[in-house]
C-alpha cells in the first residue's frame, strides 16, 4: 500500500493529527535553525601599528601601545592644541591611533578609474582591502562568491573627508555623491564583488561595528544571507571632532585610555577597520571552511531615557548581556572573559562593572571573569570599536593568552573589585583548552544610547579534518596585477614567515593556493618548509632566481620560465 492510499483509508482526525506533526516537526526545525550558532570563517582588519590580524595579535601579545602624536598629514596640532577645554576652536589632547598610508590605494585591483577613487571617501577604499585580506584570510577565493546571497553589514559614522570634497563647489564632480554616503561604503563592496544579499550600512556611534554583526548574524539566520560579510570603520581626517569632544571633556589630555584605573581622564580617539566572514556553523562545517570561532548568540538594545542622550544606562547593559546570554543558551557560570566596552572615563566605567555585577551576581564558578580593555592598547576606534573587540577575542581564542591592559596602577575606587566576582587583565593570562569549551562576552556601548553585546565559543581544533596530505615539497603561487604589486604581496609573506617560523608549511600552501583570486604576474615557489620559502621570495624580489629550478614565474610581454 502506498502512502497515497494509506491517507485515503485514514480517518479524518487521524488525518488531521498527522498533519499537526508535520506541522510541529517543522516549526522544531525552523526554530533550530534560527538558534544555530554562527560560524567566524574569517577576519581581517588595520589598526594602529597593525596592518593584518597577524601584526595585531603581535601588538597586543608584546602589550604594545597604538598610540602617537597626530600625524602633520592630518592637521597641525600646534594650531589646534590648547589646554584650557572651554577656548573655543580648540583640543585638549594632541594624541590618537593613526593607520598609515590611508591614501595610498590601487584602483585597478577593484576596477575603479584613478579618477574616480580621488573623489571616494578613504572609508570606502580601505573596506575593499580589509574586506579582500578577510577572504584570503578565510581560504575563500573572492571570484567564487559572485552573484551570491552574500550581505554586507558595515558600521560606519564618521564623513569627514566630505569637508574637502564637498568644500568647492567648482571642484565637485558625478563622483563626489557616490564617494561620500555612508550607505556606499557596503553598497560599494556588493557591486564590486556582485553579490546579492543585503546590502547596509549602519551607525549607532560606538556600537556600530558590534550592531552590524548582530545584524549578519541575523539575515544569515533568517535565511536572506547564505554568507554575511560584516565589520567597522573609522578615519580622522578633520580636527573637528577632536575639538568637540575635548570641550566636552571627554578627552584624555595624556592620550592615554585608562580602563578602570583611579586616574582615568577621557578617552584616546583611534582609527581602524575590522571585519568578519560569517556562515551558518551547520553550512561551514559541511563547506571545510576554517572555523576560528563561534558566535552563540547576541542581542542589541537601547537606553531610552536617561540622565543624557551620551550618558550611558546601568539597567539597558544589564538587559543586553543578559539577554545575549539567555538566547545563547548558555549558564554565566560558563564565561571566562568579557572584553568590555571600557572607554576610560571615571563614571563610565564604574558604570560598566555595576552592570557586569548584576548579570553575574548568582554566578557559583568561584573563578573570577576577566575584564579586558582593547582601547587601553589602541585607543576607542568609535564605529570600529566593537568588531575590533570581537576580533581581539577571536585571536585570544586562537592563541590561548588574554592580552594585558595597558595603563591601569590603581583600581577605580568606585569599582568594589575584592566584592565582585571579577579580574582585571593586568598581565598576560593563559586561557588553554581545558575540558570546558571557552566563552567570552563582547561588549559595545554607542554614545547615542544604543547597546550590543555578543557571545564568542570556541570551536575545538578536533571537529577540524586536515585536508593537506603529507609530501616532502609544497607549492604556493602568487599573483597580482603588476610586478611592483606582486613584489608588496611578496615582502608581507616574508616578513609574516620571518615572524611565524613554526607555521606548518601544508597549511600555509593550501590557504595561500585555495584564497587567492588569479592575476597576470604570478609566481610559483616550491618549498619544504617556511624558511626556506621566506629565503626564496627575498630571491624572488631581488631577482636573483634565474638559476633557481623552485621558482618559476609568469609576466605579461615576457619570455617566461614556465
Amino acid at each position: 500500500m502506498n502512502n497515497a492510499s494509506e491517507l485515503n483509508n485514514m480517518s479524518p482526525i487521524k488525518r488531521a493529527l498527522l498533519a499537526i506533526n508535520k506541522l510541529q516537526n517543522e516549526l522544531k526545525k525552523t526554530k533550530e535553525k534560527q538558534n544555530e550558532p554562527i560560524a567566524i570563517i574569517g577576519i581581517g582588519c588595520r589598526f594602529p601599528f597593525a596592518e593584518n590580524p597577524y601584526e595585531f595579535w603581535d601588538l597586543l601579545e608584546k602589550g604594545k601601545n597604538g598610540i602617537d602624536l597626530i600625524p602633520k598629514e592630518r592637521w597641525d596640532i600646534n594650531e589646534f592644541y590648547s589646554e584650557d577645554f572651554s577656548e573655543k576652536g580648540k583640543m585638549t589632547t594632541k594624541w590618537g591611533g593613526f593607520l598609515k598610508d590611508v591614501d595610498k590605494f590601487d584602483p585597478k585591483l577593484f576596477g575603479i578609474s584613478p579618477r574616480e577613487a580621488n573623489y571616494m571617501d578613504p572609508q570606502q577604499r580601505i573596506l575593499l582591502e580589509v574586506v579582500w585580506q578577510t577572504f584570503e584570510n578565510s581560504g575563500i577565493r573572492i571570484d567564487n562568491i559572485k552573484g551570491s546571497k552574500t550581505g554586507v553589514f558595515i558600521g560606519i559614522g564618521n564623513n569627514d573627508y566630505s569637508q574637502f570634497t564637498y568644500g568647492n563647489y567648482y571642484e565637485n564632480s558625478s563622483y563626489t555623491g557616490l564617494g561620500n554616503v555612508s550607505c556606499i561604503s557596503a553598497n560599494r563592496i556588493s557591486y564590486i564583488l556582485d553579490l546579492t544579499g543585503p546590502s547596509i550600512a549602519i551607525d549607532t556611534a560606538c556600537s556600530s561595528s558590534l550592531v552590524s554583526v548582530h545584524l549578519a548574524c541575523k539575515s544569515l539566520l533568517n535565511g536572506e544571507s547564505e554568507i554575511a560579510i560584516s565589520g567597522g570603520i573609522n578615519l580622522i581626517l578633520s580636527p573637528d571632532a577632536h575639538i568637540s569632544f575635548s570641550q566636552a571633556q571627554m578627552m584624555s589630555p595624556e592620550g592615554k585610555c585608562k580602563t578602570f584605573d583611579e586616574s582615568a581622564d577621557g578617552y584616546v580617539r583611534s582609527e581602524g577597520c575590522g571585519i568578519v566572514l560569517l556562515k551558518r556553523l551547520s553550512d561551514a562545517e559541511k563547506d571545510g571552511d576554517n572555523i576560528l570561532a563561534v558566535i552563540k548568540g547576541s542581542s542589541v538594545n537601547q537606553d531610552g531615557k536617561s540622565n543624557g542622550i551620551s550618558a550611558p544606562n546601568k539597567l539597558a547593559q544589564e538587559k543586553v548581556i543578559s539577554e545575549a546570554i539567555k538566547v545563547s543558551n548558555i549558564n554565566i557560570d560558563e564565561i571566562d572573559y568579557i572584553e568590555t566596552h571600557g572607554t576610560g572615563t571615571k563614571l563610565g566605567d564604574p558604570i560598566e562593572v555595576q552592570a557586569l555585577s548584576e548579570v553575574f551576581r548568582n554566578r557559583k564558578n568561584s573563578k573570577k571573569i576577566i575584564l579586558g580593555a582593547l582601547k587601553t592598547n589602541i585607543g576607542h576606534t568609535e564605529a570600529a570599536a566593537g568588531i575590533a573587540g570581537l576580533i581581539k577575542t577571536v585571536l585570544s581564542i586562537n592563541n590561548g593568552l588574554i592580552p594585558k591592559n595597558l595603563n591601569f596602577k590603581k583600581i577605580n575606587p568606585l569599582i568594589p573589585i575584592h566584592e565582585i566576582p571579577f579580574q582585571i587583565a593586568t598581565e598576560n593570562i593563559e586561557w588553554k583548552r581545558s575540558e570546558r569549551k571557552r566563552i567570552a562576552g563582547i561588549s559595545s556601548f554607542g554614545f547615542g544610547g544604543t547597546n550590543a553585546h555578543i557571545i564568542v565559543e570556541e570551536f575545538p581544533t578536533e571537529n577540524i579534518k586536515s585536508l593537506i596530505p603529507k609530501r616532502p615539497y609544497h607549492l604556493i603561487t602568487l599573483s597580482a596585477n603588476e610586478r611592483k604589486t606582486l613584489n608588496f604581496y611578496l615582502n608581507s609573506h616574508k616578513d609574516y614567515l620571518t615572524k611565524f617560523e613554526n607555521v606548518d608549511p601544508g597549511n600555509y600552501s593550501y590557504s595561500v593556493n585555495s584564497g587567492k583570486k588569479k592575476f597576470d604576474y604570478r609566481v610559483g615557489i616550491a618549498f619544504q618548509n617556511v624558511k626556506e620559502l621566506a629565503s626564496k621570495i627575498d630571491n624572488f624580489i631581488k631577482n636573483e632566481f634565474e638559476n633557481d629550478p623552485f621558482i618559476n614565474t609568469i609576466e605579461p610581454n615576457r619570455n617566461n620560465k614556465i
